[in-house]
């Protein structure tokens, strides 16, 4: 580290600063960082220089600088600012020196999330500890030392005749501690306090609410710890050894007997010791400590290990209780200096390898003029299984508080019991008769949710609110169990119900294992404390799905009101489009257009008199009253889209949209999403869900523009969509059906593409049902005088021009052109000639000087015409693309669309 003072002295630093496990800052009386430590770099984030720059009161913002240098602060909780501005708990100790004549500041803190993260998890587990400590029948106290409460299990307070709470503990345990006894207590509870020793240990006497003296045994842990190491919070148990105490006092006393006696009588003590060893209810063994042996045992010792007698002898003492052997030795040190009778909780271990949870009681025995031990084994009580599985779970939770309060309940529970498969179940209210495994414990982890039936399963009567055992072949009682066969290999089986605030089933607390269960009080006990827990989070699982259901109900119902304005919206356009198409109708009218042109219907929009074009329109007008699919061919700007509009004008749906997709004019990575839309997040900018064209369609008309520009890969979804109706957006699962009139245009030979593997045979035929190919104008020269009329008006009142007359010349020049670009271009060139126009004259300026009469003697592809008209449009703008007078204004197409043209057709300025 490098000093940021250097009036700092480097050993101070180093040793100081540099090596220290907290976090330090030095401030002068300005408030100026003067140096810091490394662990306060990797908090802080700052660099040197930068540090230079700010004021404590700047990290430090809870405190102002006068509060460093007027008082000293202790283990001060604040929340410090990061360079990346986050915000970090921590404690803050603050110590003022004199340093050179002038006084500074240190400042320790330490990061305090972990701690923060704990009392959180201990108020979480609050409730859950408070059932326990009711449900236990052992003497257990709980103890709030920031408080200086404890509560007792209800065991503790009936057995000794005491209120449940206390508000003072030390001061209530002065009062019914015997007086010879306080000193040794305080003296143990300060060393596990202090963090001298692990465990909190004693014996002593406390008197009962009568006045009755009585001999106990405390044990205790402190479960948490202020950062400064101060302890929190710490749990016990009281066991009530009295009557201990009296057998160990009579069995010395039978000691002293025998040693008074005469050698005589000593052999019959010695013969009725042997009777009362080797026929005792209660396991007891001679051990040598000193050796490690096993002197001798009494046939209780080998049922509970599973050892035979000689087996015994010949193995350490040690070997029964793995893993303890200074627990032992401590023990054992004690009993002989205390020259009194002893007990310890040890775990032994059987033959078959089963960890034995139990009490040793001990004292001294001669053996051949050595000491040895005289052991009584009592094997763990129901109730102590119990209370001991308790903690586990308890100190599980406190550990690792991230996995929940259900998950480490069974968890432990399983790990604790040697169970194989745990598992809390939940009824499904859509369907009583199948559970979901919600939480499934199996071989060491936790694995996936799966449902089953109810019927069938061992689970049928504890859905209905009983307790339910089957020690050993579930299976073949419950052959069909869904449960059982995904499972495999299951033997025994327990459960409990879980049932709500009302009483109601909601689920069930389930064990299996591939051996025998045994049924046994303190595990049934065991597993009702978990189900009152799993109440809880079952109801809360109720809550939160009910939550959902109702915010996907409110959105269904937005989502119904906005396609509804969504299509109030479309028919106001609708309407406002028909008025301004009436109106452009009244101010077009021509002189060379008083007669309608009408075939039984309605073509407002088509102005023709050629005898070709009529035959179009009657081929129209016989498919427009039948739901087939129709195919336009005709070079661009024939009318293809005009056409369109009047089939669907005159059909059956003509009171619903029709909807246009331009092909060509999309790229092809979209054109699947404007066809079928797509899901949310269904790619990467798929903020929200979009009903494709089919969608917006239905019931109406769909007319695909250029739709021998659409990709490849994309062609069997379309095929789909005209073949059965029904089709998946982008993303999605769910089959859509519409019903859908398409009408499809090109400008392409799809003969030809198909051939070169462009475009899929089987979509032409689906598309060709009703083709129609629509003249080019240099095949209609008789409608040209009209359209050149008809457009003369429009641009005449778009333009506030007044042109009305034609010469012949023009007009001649009009007729013998090419029109490679047919109506639209027509249009294009009667536009520019109105804003020419200086009087009533037409001038079309010298624009066709290049065109002509068509050579019939050779001809080009409908591509290629669309290739030159644009090359020609390009060059006469210098190139210019878009914008105003730029190619894409003159041939009335969209800057993009145009652009995609150019790339099909590869035109690329040289």
């Amino acid at each position: 580290m490098s000093p940021m003072n250097d009036n700092f002295n480097e050993e101070l630093s180093h040793s100081t600063i540099d090596n220290s496990p907290e976090a330090i800052v030095w401030i002068d009386s300005n408030g100026k960082i003067l140096d810091v430590n490394k662990k306060a770099f990797s908090i802080l984030q700052y660099t040197i220089e930068e540090l230079k720059e700010l004021q404590a009161d700047q990290i430090f913002k809870d405190f102002s600088i006068s509060d460093f240098f007027e008082k000293e602060l202790t283990d001060s909780r604040s929340i410090i600012s990061t360079k990346s501005s986050e915000q970090i708990p921590v404690e803050v100790t603050s110590k003022r020196i004199a340093f050179e004549e002038k006084s500074i500041v240190c400042l320790y803190f330490r990061d305090i999330r972990e701690v923060i993260a704990i009392e959180k998890a201990i108020g979480l587990n609050e409730e859950r500890w408070q059932t326990g400590l009711e449900i236990l029948s052992e003497g257990v106290w709980d103890w709030n030392l920031q408080q200086g409460t404890v509560e007792f299990s209800q065991r503790w307070s009936s057995h000794f005749g005491y209120e449940s709470k206390a508000d003072s503990f030390l001061k209530k345990m002065r009062e019914i501690t015997h007086p010879d006894d306080i000193a040794l207590i305080e003296q143990r509870m300060r060393e596990h306090l202090n963090g001298q020793v692990d465990e909190y240990r004693s014996k002593h006497r406390i008197k009962d609410s009568s006045g009755k003296w009585r001999w106990v045994r405390d044990r205790g842990k402190v479960l948490s710890r202020g950062q400064s190491g101060v302890a929190l919070r710490m749990i016990g148990t009281t066991q009530d050894v009295t009557d201990i105490i009296e057998a160990e006092k009579q069995l010395r006393l039978s000691q002293e007997k025998l040693l008074r006696n005469s050698h005589k009588s000593l052999e019959d003590i010695k013969s009725k010791f042997l009777d009362i060893f080797n026929n005792s209810n209660d396991a007891i063994f001679i051990g040598d400590p000193n050796k490690n042996k096993i002197v001798d045992v009494n046939p209780k010792v080998c049922e509970l290990l599973g050892y035979n007698k000689d087996e015994l002898l010949n193995i350490n003492l040690t070997e029964i209780m793995p893993n303890q052997k200074k627990q032992f030795v401590d023990f054992f040190n004690r009993v002989s200096r205390n020259k009194s009778g002893e007990t310890n909780k040890l775990v032994f271990k059987s033959k078959s390898g089963e960890r034995i949870f139990a009490q040793l009681s001990a004292s001294i025995f001669s053996i051949d003029g050595e000491l040895g031990i005289l052991g009584i084994v009592h094997s763990e009580s129901d109730e102590g299984k119990f209370e001991r599985i308790v903690g586990q779970v308890t100190e599980a939770s406190i550990v690792n508080p991230e996995r929940g309060i259900v998950s480490n309940f069974m968890a432990e529970t399983a790990r604790l019991l040697r169970i194989r498969y745990a598992g809390m179940s939940r009824i499904i209210k859509q369907d009583p008769l199948t559970v979901r495994v919600v939480n499934f414990w199996h071989r060491g982890k936790f694995g996936e949710s799966f449902e089953y039936e109810v019927k069938g399963s061992p689970c049928e009567n504890v859905v209905a609110g009983d307790f339910h055992l089957i020690e050993k072949g579930v299976a073949k009682t419950y052959p069909n169990s869904q449960l059982l066969k995904r499972l495999k290999d299951v033997e025994g089986y327990m459960a409990v119900p879980i049932s709500s605030s009302e009483k109601e089933p909601i689920g069930h607390f389930f064990l299996c294992d591939d051996g025998f269960i045994e049924r046994k009080s303190w595990v049934e006990n065991l597993m009702r404390l978990g189900a009152l827990r799993m109440r809880l989070e079952l109801e809360r699982l109720h809550a939160q799905e009910a939550l959902e259901e109702a915010n996907q109900n409110l959105e269904r119902k937005v989502e119904a009101r906005t396609k509804a304005l969504s299509q109030s919206n479309k028919e106001l356009e609708r309407a406002i489009a028909e008025v301004e198409e009436l109106r452009d109708k009244l101010q077009a009218e021509n002189v060379y257009l008083k007669e309608e042109i009408k075939l039984n219907q309605n073509f407002e929009d088509i102005i023709s008199q050629d005898v070709g074009f009529k035959k179009v329109l009657n081929e129209v007008e016989k498919v427009a009253k039948t739901d087939s699919t129709v195919l336009i061919f005709g070079e661009t700007g024939t009318g293809k889209e005009v056409i369109t509009r009047s089939i669907h004008g005159i059909s059956n749906r003509s009171n619903k949209p029709i909807v246009k997709v331009n092909c060509a004019a999309l790229p092809a990575t979209l054109i699947e999403s404007e066809l079928f839309g797509h899901e949310k997040g269904a790619f990467t900018g798929a903020a929200s869900l979009k009903r494709g064209r089919f969608e917006l369609a239905d019931e109406g008309t769909l007319f695909l523009d250029e739709v021998g520009e659409i990709p490849l890969e994309l062609q069997p979804k379309l095929l789909r969509a005209l073949q059965e109706g029904e089709f998946e957006r982008l993303g999605g699962v769910k089959t859509i059906k519409v019903n859908v009139r398409v009408i499809a245009a090109t400008n392409r030979n799809l003969e030809q593409a198909i051939e070169k593997g462009e475009f899929r045979s089987d979509l032409f035929y689906r598309l060709n049902v009703f083709p129609i190919t629509i003249p080019p104008l240099r095949e209609r020269a008789d409608d040209v005088p009209l359209l050149i009329n008809h457009f003369m008006k429009r641009y005449n009142q778009k333009l506030g021009k007044d042109v009305t007359k034609v010469s012949q010349s023009t007009l001649n020049q009009l007729l013998s052109y090419s029109w490679p670009g047919n109506v639209r271009e027509l249009e294009n060139i009667i536009e520019r000639g109105v804003i020419i126009s200086e009087g009533k004259n037409l001038e079309i300026g010298n624009w066709l000087k290049n065109g002509g009469e068509v050579d019939n003697s050779t001809f080009k592809s409908l591509e290629q015409y669309e290739k030159d008209y644009i090359l020609k449009v390009l060059k006469h703008t210098n190139w210019k693309v878009s914008g105003k007078n730029g190619a894409a204004e003159i041939l009335n197409m969209k800057p993009t669309t145009l652009a995609s043209r150019m790339k099909k057709l590869n035109i690329s300025k040289k």
